[in-house]
């Protein structure tokens, strides 16, 4: 068995009935050259084939129901064929709302593949789906490379050089033994993490003091918006993509990096938003910005290695040039203080928590609704995944256009992840939709904002 890390485990314990920790991609092919590219057998073929490059696929829980120590994987036999839906529609958006919207079976590996066809124009959609306990933005970018071609025609299948391995499934003993000798380590574990603790907040406390003018700038606590409240398990998904060119254009003369400019962009989006609503804060939105750990080959592994940067969206700024200014100063001001104070190694510290005792709380928070009056760290998640430049290819068919989905939960009702696909910049944008019923509305925000910038946006 493979013990999950605690971030893996953060997730599942994380989920409640409308807090649904999955990530998906949807993309758009063009199946004129190739028509049976998203046929299911074809599809199963093509997932099979690689199942032993691609073992975020053949992972499932060894026990679905949580318990007080971190809980395992086992590598299981899979039929692909079992997880493929064909839908018989031209709505890829609401198809991608659909599946967003119900959680996955945690009895069988987690992820999901949906075909809807056809979308009109010798075009088809693919949407995967796979839960955040099983990867994170860049392991599972590195998933989409192993699951495509970067050539129209795909690459042979070599023989394997041995069987796959699978697990046997574990007994309720077997679980038990594996929790009990955890259990005995976990004082000293529990010791480790405090000195931990100490050691890391002694450091920021140094960082802040050689730093202070730095450290002011640094966003403490987030106001409170209309779209941070409790959410209902319905989601809505729209997207639209820029030219990256224009984005470097937009950066070019400064420090700022494409990241940065995403943020700047998103957070004029958010204030044109909220002033059409009269509900702009005085003080300016934060942003929960994730941030990978990995590091060389670490690429290629599965599960979440990953921290995150809070920094401001600058919405209390009107012009364009000194938001994004603003939000490049303040970003690199948290990476520094982030990497010094070494406080990407608190994400450690999830190992120490009760799975089973941090889901009760995290329902109990929930049925509570503890989001609409607690304090706020956050206002909204940006996450920026970087994609390969080239064209990627599925049975022989072009992926055109590739939107990321991330998870929105009660204290965020909107989610912006963008990855970068062939020099185009595309933004993912999951609502709430019975908290955020205006989705359009924020997508014409983006959309206006980068046309402030003098973008040449291209709506997808």
């Amino acid at each position: 068995m493979e013990r999950l890390r605690g971030l893996d485990t953060a997730f599942l314990y994380a989920e409640t009935p409308s807090n649904h920790m999955h990530v998906a991609w949807a993309a758009i092919l063009d199946t004129r050259s190739s028509p049976d590219a998203v046929d299911r057998g074809r599809l199963a073929e093509l997932i099979g084939s690689r199942l032993d490059r691609l073992p975020a696929l053949r992972k499932r829980l060894a026990n679905p129901r949580l318990g007080y120590t971190q809980p395992d994987w086992i590598t299981v036999e899979v039929d692909p064929a079992d997880h493929i839906v064909v839908h018989d529609t031209a709505d890829l958006d609401a198809v991608a709302a659909e599946v967003l919207s119900s959680p996955l079976d945690r009895r069988r590996p987690l992820w999901e593949m949906h075909v809807v066809t056809p979308l009109g124009d010798g075009r088809a959609g693919l949407i995967m789906k796979l839960h955040h306990a099983v990867l994170d933005g860049p392991s599972g970018a590195e998933l989409m490379v192993q699951l495509l071609d970067t050539a129209p025609t795909p690459t042979p299948v070599t023989s394997q050089s041995a069987p796959l391995r699978y697990d046997t499934t574990p007994t309720r003993a077997d679980l038990t033994d594996v929790a009990r000798r955890r259990a005995a380590h976990g004082a000293a574990r529990a010791a480790a993490g405090v000195r931990q603790v100490a050691d890391v907040a002694a450091a920021t406390s140094r960082w802040d003091r050689t730093h202070p003018a730095e450290a002011a700038h640094l966003p403490s606590r987030a106001p409170r918006t209309p779209f941070n409240r409790p959410v209902t398990a319905r989601r809505t998904i729209r997207s639209l993509s820029v030219p990256l060119d224009r984005i470097d254009d937009l950066r070019r003369g400064t420090d700022s990096t494409v990241n940065d400019a995403v943020l700047a962009i998103t957070g004029g989006a958010l204030r044109r938003y909220l002033r059409r609503h009269r509900s702009l804060p005085i003080t300016p939105l934060v942003a929960l910005v994730p941030t990978s750990l990995r590091r060389g080959q670490q690429i290629a592994g599965g599960g979440n290695r990953t921290s995150a940067l809070y920094t401001t969206l600058g919405t209390d700024i009107s012009d364009p040039t000194t938001r994004l200014a603003e939000v490049t100063r303040v970003m690199n001001t948290a990476k520094r203080r982030h990497d010094e104070a070494g406080l990407g190694s608190l994400v450690q510290l999830t190992d120490l928590v009760p799975p089973r005792a941090a889901q009760t709380l995290t329902r109990l928070a929930s049925r509570i609704q503890l989001s609409a009056w607690s304090p706020l760290a956050f206002n909204i998640v940006v996450s920026n995944v970087p994609g390969p430049d080239i064209p990627l290819y599925c049975n022989g068919a072009v992926v055109e256009s590739a939107v990321p989905m991330g998870p929105v939960t009660d204290w965020s009702a909107i989610n912006i992840t963008v990855v970068s696909y062939r020099r185009q910049l595309v933004f993912g944008v999951v609502v709430c939709p019975d908290v955020v019923p205006d989705v359009d509305a924020v997508v014409n925000d983006l959309l206006a904002e980068l046309e402030v910038q003098r973008l040449a946006p291209v709506t997808s």
